[in-house]
This record gives C-alpha cells, sequence and structure tokens, in this order.
C-alpha cells in the first residue's frame, strides 16, 4: 500500500467521524487519567514477546475505570513489519466495583517507515471480545476492527520527540445495531528517550466514542502516562 493510499485511507476516516458528530446526539463528559507500562523483550533476531500492563481511572483519580493485562508474540517479517498475534484480560469498574470481564485475543500487523526526520507507524488490529457481564451474569461476543496512525517528529535528537496520531475503532457482531462506529482517539504529547532501554511518554487523548444506544456518546479527556521498557536477549 502506497504512502499516498494510506493517507487517503486516514483521511476518509476522520472525516467520517467528523461528519458523525456533526449529527444530533447527547454527549456525556468524563476525565480519565491512564498509566501503562510496556514491554518488549527480544529472544532471537526474528522473535519478540510484547506485554503490556495498564490501569484507568476517572474523576481525577477519584473512582476506578479499567485494567488490562496484555501479552503477545511479535515475528519481525522485515525492519518495516511486524506481525503480532496476542490476547488481553480486561476488567471495568463500576462504582469501584468490577462488573465486566472480558478475554481479548487480537492479531496485530504494524508497518513503520522513517521518512528524513519524520517516523510513522501504521498498526492495524483485529479483535474477538469475550466479555462476561457480572451484574446480569450474561456474556457477549463482538469482533473489533481498529487502525491506528502514529507520527514522530524529533525536537531533541535522540532524547524528545513530539508524537501526533489517531486510532478509529468499528464494531462487528450481531448485537451491534447503533455502535458500528465505536470511537476515535486524537493523540498529542510527547516521548522522552532516558537510554537504549526505557523511554517515557506523556500524551493527551481526546476520545470520542458511541454507546449501544441511538444518538448517545460519551466524550473523555484523557492524560496517558507511558513507560516502554526494552530488552534484548539476544546480546
Amino acid at each position: 500500500m502506497s504512502v499516498n493510499i494510506k493517507f487517503t485511507v486516514l483521511n476518509l476516516l476522520l472525516l467520517g467521524s467528523i461528519a458523525l458528530k456533526a449529527q444530533n446526539k447527547e454527549i456525556s463528559y468524563t476525565n480519565q487519567q491512564w498509566s501503562q507500562y510496556y514491554s518488549s523483550i527480544k529472544v532471537s533476531e526474528k522473535w519478540s514477546v510484547i506485554s503490556d500492563l495498564a490501569f484507568r481511572w476517572r474523576a481525577n483519580f477519584a473512582n476506578k475505570n479499567q485494567f488490562v493485562l496484555r501479552s503477545g508474540m511479535g515475528y519481525q517479517i522485515n525492519p518495516n513489519v511486524l506481525i503480532s498475534p496476542g490476547i488481553a484480560y480486561v476488567g471495568y469498574y463500576s462504582n469501584d466495583q468490577l462488573n465486566r470481564l472480558e478475554i481479548r485475543p487480537h492479531q496485530d500487523v504494524i508497518i513503520k517507515h522513517k521518512y528524513n526526520f519524520l517516523k510513522t507507524a501504521h498498526r492495524f488490529r483485529f479483535e474477538e471480545r469475550f466479555v462476561h457481564n457480572k451484574d446480569n451474569n450474561s456474556d457477549s461476543f463482538v469482533f473489533r476492527l481498529r487502525y491506528r496512525i502514529m507520527l514522530n517528529f524529533p525536537l531533541i535528537k535522540n532524547k524528545l520527540s513530539l508524537n501526533l496520531g489517531d486510532e478509529i475503532f468499528a464494531n462487528i457482531g450481531n448485537d451491534i445495531v447503533y455502535n458500528v462506529f465505536s470511537k476515535n482517539r486524537l493523540i498529542t504529547g510527547f516521548s522522552y528517550t532516558a537510554n537504549e532501554h526505557i523511554s517515557v511518554t506523556m500524551n493527551y487523548n481526546n476520545q470520542f466514542g458511541a454507546k449501544n444506544a441511538p444518538g448517545i456518546y460519551q466524550q473523555d479527556q484523557i492524560v496517558w502516562l507511558g513507560i516502554k521498557h526494552k530488552i534484548d536477549l539476544t546480546k
């Protein structure tokens, strides 16, 4: 897929989300605080173990919102393309009590390029979501498609960079009626590289999502702290 085609797809996705926001709707607003630890353990020239652990709060840390435990294997097809199947265990809170649990297998394709100083990363993710609702002891299953583009601009060579990105989500399944469009994340922030093993990101995420009801949406203002840890066992 050429660069022009990729950016055309992205523009269409963004225009679609903007058009959706222009419709009549009811929107609720939240603020959220996310923390996330990412690790990448290189075990051979081609293979790595990729994991992350996240915990999320809402209302200025007043309420628990969600936890995510995720891990998978990464296979480096070439220097620019990585495929990574994996699985996540996710918990959702209501009034600080766990009310939903989810088993979420996923399959990723990540494509990276560098154009002079600019770095780009495209991630295509396909998820299978097995959800158990503890409140009424019910189960559901849906597919979800995700596409994310991240742009990285260096500010201080090998130390500080600017991040810009967008990710759009789409639901597929028999229970999906009003929220085929699931959500859109507009992301901006900074990355600081401490050394060859550790980097820290601080991003702002403006997330707009649909509920499974007509005309009901939620907009989240999110501060997102990430710590990325690279380990190379081949050295």
